[in-house]
């Protein structure tokens, strides 16, 4: 599975571009291959358009809303190469609104001009200009259009008319993005999640959504959103990434990886984490003096002065090569605290490899229904057992999934006192304290 801790693996990052701002060509690049790659995609871009040119109430409406034919995405194309078009609509891509104007003009028959991105869609002709800045490209793009125009009519072609430039943001193209990722329910392939952390990781201002205290507990897709934005803040100040989960990853702890943030259905932000979820992990938790009664009950006394519910759920772990596999987790964990010492030494003993062809898998089996109430309670080993059917081993692990919750009006307090880094530092702190 892939990971974001490596931005070489990212399709859309120059290799030799550490620390340096990727250039106009690249991000306009990588759009022009998104939009290419995924009609719906580029018909929500469309749509976006056409409806900022309906809010100009450009006479025009009309020959806007016939769309139809085939679609094709240009990056970098001499505007003197295409061959015909009724339609031509200017758009800017930049930081912020621009107030566009078109001037209709002639242009120098020989002139090369070079549009960033262009949309040929049946006889609709879009012309994108792109900018990282807040940098007005008007006369560039009335140039591009004017080139257009005198090119296809001096070829005795019908007409060719402009119906506007349009501003669009970076955030709208962000919006955009999101918003195909809701409709798809998260499931969308590598190229768009690639995109989408290429723009944001290095343009994190690109993705602004509202902020909490703007927001009511029932608004989940913009919580979701901001959660989210909130993550990939902290994460650029800590020098840390997310992995493909939208999880941050933690680093200096050998028996935890990463954080989530997220809404529960009762409205609740709840911050989670899932020590010892590896064997590597386990080991580095359990063979520790200091994990104990003591030190959570320390800990969840700690969260409830400061108003936050803490909760402890165990799970057992079987899982192959690819860290796939199956995960039964106990619901009561108030029955795992008081059997604290039982459980880490049923994780000392089993945490592991284990072969399937050997005694020591069915004895490993055995054991764990004989000492783990939940797991005979919910018929978890022939679930085990098929999963694993084709398998010729397993590792073990002893996982505990932490979940630290906070009512929405407490979130909604610490985005408008700007304390989400503290915040955030200090769960990690607790987290990194056993």
């Amino acid at each position: 599975m892939e990971n974001y801790s490596d931005r070489h693996l990212n399709v859309f990052e120059a290799f030799s571009q550490s620390g340096i701002l990727p250039t106009e060509n690249n991000i306009s690049r990588g759009l022009a291959i998104v939009l290419q790659e995924e009609p719906v995609i580029l018909m929500m871009l469309i749509n976006l358009i056409k409806s900022k040119i309906s809010e100009q109430g450009n006479s025009q409406q009309e020959k806007v809303d016939n769309l139809d034919g085939e679609y094709n995405v240009f990056f970098q194309y001499d505007t003197r190469n295409f061959e015909y078009c009724s339609k031509v609509i200017g758009v800017s891509l930049t930081e912020g609104v621009q107030d566009l104007k078109y001037t209709a003009g002639s242009t120098p028959e020989n002139k090369r001009y070079i549009t960033d991105i262009s949309i040929v869609y049946g006889e609709m002709l879009i012309v994108i200009e792109v900018k990282r800045t807040a940098e007005n490209p008007e006369s560039q793009l009335s140039d591009q259009v004017n080139s257009i125009l005198n090119n296809i009519n001096n070829k005795d072609r019908d007409s060719v008319v402009c119906l506007g430039l349009v501003s669009l943001k970076w955030s709208d193209i962000v919006g955009v993005l999101r918003d195909y990722e809701a409709i798809k329910d998260g499931h969308v392939g590598r190229l768009l999640r690639d995109y989408r952390y290429f723009l944001l990781s290095h343009y994190p201002s690109w993705d602004i959504v509202e902020e909490l205290n703007k927001l009511g507990a029932e608004d989940t897709e913009r919580i979701r959103r901001r959660l989210e934005n909130i993550k990939q803040d902290y994460a650029c100040k800590k020098n840390l990434v997310l992995n493909n989960r939208g999880n941050v990853l933690i680093d200096g702890c050998e028996y935890v990886n990463e954080f989530s943030l997220y809404q529960q259905a009762n409205g609740d932000i709840r911050f989670s984490v899932w020590i010892a979820d590896t064997v590597g992990q386990g080991r580095g938790l359990y063979y520790k003096s200091t994990f104990n009664n003591a030190k959570i009950s320390e800990v969840r006394q700690k969260n409830e002065v400061l108003g936050l519910n803490t909760e402890f759920a165990p799970y057992v772990k079987f899982s192959h090569i690819m860290g796939k596999g199956i995960t039964s987790i106990d619901m009561k964990g108030d029955l795992f605290e008081k059997n604290l010492c039982a459980w880490k030494n049923l994780a000392v003993e089993r945490i592991g490899k284990i072969k399937k062809e050997t005694d020591g898998w069915k004895e490993m089996l055995n054991c764990l229904e004989e000492r783990i109430d939940w797991w005979k309670d919910n018929g978890i080993r022939t679930r085990v057992e098929e999963a694993f059917q084709k398998k010729n081993f397993a590792f073990v692990s002893f996982g505990i999934a932490i979940h630290i919750s906070m009512k929405f009006e407490q979130a909604q307090n610490i985005e408008k006192d700007n304390k989400w880094e503290e915040t955030l530092s200090s769960l990690v702190g607790i987290v990194k304290s056993f």
